[in-house]
């Protein structure tokens, strides 16, 4: 990281960014090329290690790349802070915001109890509640997908 004195590397600041945000976008690759999806997500950060986890159709490029397994994927999360400037000249102004970009191995979430617990973290993501009811036709007809993440940055300006 070329701005060292932006680098966040507290535990509680991370999860405060991974918590005010809604949108995680993963660039994925295949035979078209490259490819990126801004989704919803939920995560867990257990001993320094985040797991990413998403929702989504069972059919559609985005399914395709996640079902081939084990695929290294990238991700960016960032929460607009506020743009601040006064003048009319353009190269005067600054953005603040926090973020977290990183990069991970995609997956797919197939024991149902695991599929339960990914959604209920998803859910208490978007929604900031946990006490939803959860069916069989719903955990069955939705693919769960996850990205273990093998390295990760967050900074704050």
């Amino acid at each position: 990281m070329r701005r060292k004195e932006r680098q966040v590397t507290d535990n509680f600041q991370i999860i405060e960014i991974l918590e005010n945000n809604d949108v995680c976008r993963i660039a994925l690759k295949d035979e078209e090329g490259l490819y990126i999806v801004p989704l919803n997500y939920g995560y867990e950060f257990i001993e320094d290690k985040l797991i990413l986890f998403f929702h989504g159709a069972k059919e559609g490029r985005k399914a395709n790349i996640f079902y081939k397994g084990n695929q290294e994927v990238a991700f960016e999360i960032d929460e607009k802070v506020k743009l601040e400037g006064t003048d009319d000249i353009a190269c005067t102004y600054t953005y603040y915001y926090k973020s977290i970009i990183g990069v991970g191995n995609a997956s797919i979430v197939e024991n149902r109890d695991d599929k339960l617990h990914a959604l209920k973290l998803i859910m208490k993501s978007i929604t900031k509640k946990d006490d939803f009811k959860y069916n069989d036709n719903s955990i069955n007809n939705v693919l769960v997908m996850k990205i273990e993440v093998n390295s990760f940055s967050a900074k704050i300006h």
